[in-house]
C-alpha cells in the first residue's frame, strides 16, 4: 500500500477582539492498494492491521498475524503570528517517522 496526502485550504474568520483572517490548511491521508488501486482515506485516529477483527484485513498470508500492526494518524498544528500584518495562520502538519 502506498500513503499519500492531499491538502485544501479553507478561510474562515475567528473573534480575537477584532475579526482576524484565520487560514486552515486540512490534510487527508489515504492508502491505495497498489494491485487495485482502490484509495482508502484515514478519517480515524487508530487503525488496526491483521488477519482477524482489524479496520485493514489482510487475509490468505500467514506471515501476517492476527493483530499485526497499528497505524496512527496524529496531526501537528504549528501558529504563527505576523505583528505588522495582524494575521493569525493556523497549519496542520504531518511528519511520518
Amino acid at each position: 500500500m502506498r500513503v499519500s496526502k492531499n491538502s485544501r485550504w479553507k478561510n474562515v474568520s475567528r473573534n480575537i477582539k477584532t475579526k482576524l483572517p484565520l487560514a486552515i490548511q486540512i490534510m487527508l491521508f489515504s492508502l491505495t492498494n497498489t494491485h487495485t488501486g482502490t484509495k482508502f482515506y484515514l478519517l480515524q485516529t487508530k487503525y488496526e492491521v491483521g488477519r482477524k477483527n482489524c479496520s485493514f484485513l489482510i487475509e490468505n498470508d500467514v506471515s501476517i498475524s492476527r493483530k499485526h500492526a497499528v497505524i496512527e494518524v496524529q496531526m501537528v498544528l504549528f501558529y504563527a503570528f505576523e505583528y505588522f500584518h495582524a494575521v493569525f495562520n493556523l497549519m496542520q502538519s504531518k511528519q511520518i517517522n
